[in-house]
């Protein structure tokens, strides 16, 4: 339930560039902070389950699905990770954490692994038969932004044309919205223009997405990890998958040097390459053999500097940061940046007393939503980066770190399950929407919902039809 609907004049639409997980979620957000929007996605179905791997939610993030209203359709689909095994190439266990049991009882909830395709179909399951219909669209591949005083043209390459009054880039590493964005700084002879290529590239990762079965039943609430010299590797499941994420440190000159995808031929030669892999009491490569999905992508790493436009474009996610998927909380991180900027936007409209908010009125907000998420984003980046270095074996430091000296720590699964909980309870939700609490711990969260003034909102999936 929205707080203070009324206040939401009616020419005010937001149009939303990209239907992957951030972008569907940014549009459930708005939905449920009643204003209005449009989703143009280029793929011709946003619920392609043949797209991507598994995908994990921290506490924090499972928090925040639970106040869109999807905890009852969420709950019944992850698994949860409560131990990591980690191991070398050739099988030799040297560490078992339990940092993620820990961070659960000071949440009341878990890391949880979901199929990437069910969380899609959660959070499509939100949304009101009328919003499906008409403002979730396909087949619209980003052309242009051209913007006014009032608001935004979108056109797209099929000649449509959608009126807005501000565009959300949820369109990932290579947005085309960060593109146009920095086309419209340099054209105004901006100082914030942000580089053409903001992102680096060091690692690639091989991803697979393999059926359980009693031969590979490897432990789903079990987080596995092998570690060794420039290669590393994850299998983690959920219900009915086994994820692979086979992480290799690019030779100098070797990562790409535009958005052209490797061949199926590409990956599985670097299948080959660490077939002998060991992750629990098999290999990499009899995994490989029984995968049903795969592919081969250069990791990008890196944060923007600017995020947003002239009052009328801003940037989510990937489109503005990209992490490495060692952690598992990339999505997360987008989660953040939706709950911080839909707060923004439904505060700046409460302001404009029924009219609708001008450039420099919504500019401000968006530099607000920036400086409230930057230290955050930068901090978790960083876990991210330094952890797949260090997985990796990049330096003698970091073998010597990863091999010995955190297994000498004493209760080092505390110290970091407390240091990952303090940052993680300071996370951001909607102000402007109502729910209960369903996850609580030892240690409180730092943000609150808005207590619910009447009804019983558990559960609900009603709220948006």
């Amino acid at each position: 339930m929205a707080i203070e609907q009324k206040t939401v004049p009616e020419n005010f639409r937001v149009i939303i560039v990209g239907g992957g997980p951030v972008g569907l979620t940014t549009a459930l957000a708005l939905s449920k902070a009643g204003i209005d929007f449009v989703l143009l996605e280029r793929r011709d179905n946003v619920l392609n389950p043949s797209i991507g791997a598994g995908v994990a939610l921290w506490p924090h993030g499972i928090r925040f699905m639970s106040q869109l209203g999807l905890h009852d359709r969420l709950a019944p689909l992850g698994v949860a990770q409560r131990q990591i095994t980690t191991q070398t190439l050739q099988g030799h266990m040297y560490g078992v954490h339990k940092t993620f049991a820990i961070t659960e009882k000071k949440h009341g909830a878990c890391l949880t692994m979901f199929h990437r395709a069910h969380i899609i179909e959660a959070i499509h399951s939100g949304f009101s038969a009328k919003e499906v219909r008409s403002q979730i669209l396909t087949n619209k591949k980003l052309k242009s932004i051209d913007t006014t005083d009032t608001g935004v043209v979108v056109t797209c390459h099929d000649g449509s044309v959608y009126k807005g009054s501000i565009v959300i880039g949820a369109d990932g590493v290579h947005s085309k919205t960060r593109q146009l964005m920095r086309s419209m700084a340099l054209e105004h002879k901006s100082r914030e223009v942000n580089p053409e290529k903001p992102f680096s590239v060091e690692y690639r990762l091989l991803w697979g997405t393999v059926p359980r079965t009693p031969a590979l039943n490897l432990d789903k609430n079990n987080f596995y990890e092998t570690h060794g010299k420039d290669a590393s590797m994850q299998a983690i499941s959920s219900n009915d998958f086994t994820y692979l994420f086979v992480y290799e440190r690019i030779p100098p000159g070797g990562a790409k040097t535009k958005a052209v995808p490797y061949t199926d031929e590409e990956a599985d030669a670097m299948a080959a390459r660490w077939q002998h892999m060991a992750v629990g009491d098999i290999t990499l490569g009899e995994l490989y053999a029984q995968r049903s999905v795969a592919g081969l992508v250069d990791l990008d790493e890196g944060v923007v500097p600017h995020w947003s436009w002239g009052g009328r474009v801003v940037l989510v996610g990937d489109s503005c940061h990209k992490v490495t998927p060692n952690r598992g909380i990339g999505f997360n991180i987008g989660l953040g940046d939706v709950a911080v900027l839909v707060s923004e936007i439904h505060g700046v409209i409460a302001n404009s007393m029924g009219g609708s908010p001008s450039s420099d009125d919504l500019q401000e907000a968006f530099v607000r939503y920036q400086a409230k998420r930057a230290k955050s984003v930068k901090t978790i980046a960083g876990i991210c980066w330094d952890a797949i270095r260090q997985m990796s074996w990049k330096t003698t430091m970091d073998w010597l770190m990863d091999r010995y000296i955190l297994a000498w720590i004493p209760g080092y699964d505390n110290i970091l399950a407390y240091y990952l909980a303090n940052l993680l309870r300071k996370e951001p939700v909607l102000d402007c929407v109502e729910s209960e609490e369903y996850y609580t711990g030892t240690l409180p969260w730092a943000n609150a919902f808005p207590v619910p003034r009447s009804g019983n909102l558990k559960g609900s999936l009603s709220d948006s039809e």
